[in-house]
């Protein structure tokens, strides 16, 4: 807890190491106005969403900024609950077979993802993806 507060005390003290930090604060109001349009768009269509990828297809924009705006938009209240059936069942697969020093990793990264995908998307990033799917593996790594 220590250390997090000295990094975040140094990020805030040195917003040119760490430029995409200051980025989200910068472009708030802007997220809030594509958040609007977003939920605007899922109150037309709660249960089935308009289909993947579809916020570029009805605003003119690639994405919500909002992996829980955008699931819902997309995928509809339906399919978001079947996406967070399968998170669940993943995080308690790591947690029931993972390698005890292996666990921490697992759930830092899922809190990750999901705190980051307040202000962005990271499953559009093949970097961000890569590494989540590698962790969601590491229950099966001694299978193959």
């Amino acid at each position: 807890m220590f250390i997090g507060r000295i990094v975040g005390i140094f990020i805030m003290n040195n917003p040119s190491i760490f430029p995409r930090f200051m980025e989200v604060a910068d472009h708030s109001s802007i997220r809030f106005h594509i958040w609007d349009n977003a939920m605007d768009a899922i109150i037309k269509e709660p249960w089935w969403g308009h289909g993947l990828f579809s916020y570029a297809l009805l605003f003119d924009n690639t994405h919500a900024h909002n992996i829980f705006i955008e699931s819902l938009l997309s995928l509809g209240i339906v399919g978001t609950g079947i996406l967070t059936l399968f998170i669940i069942e993943r995080a308690v697969d790591v947690y029931n077979n993972a390698y005890y020093l292996d666990y921490p990793l697992a759930i830092s990264l899922l809190v990750a993802f999901l705190v980051y995908g307040v202000f962005d998307i990271p499953i559009y990033y093949i970097q961000t993806i890569l590494l989540f799917a590698v962790v969601f593996c590491i229950p099966n790594r001694n299978k193959f």
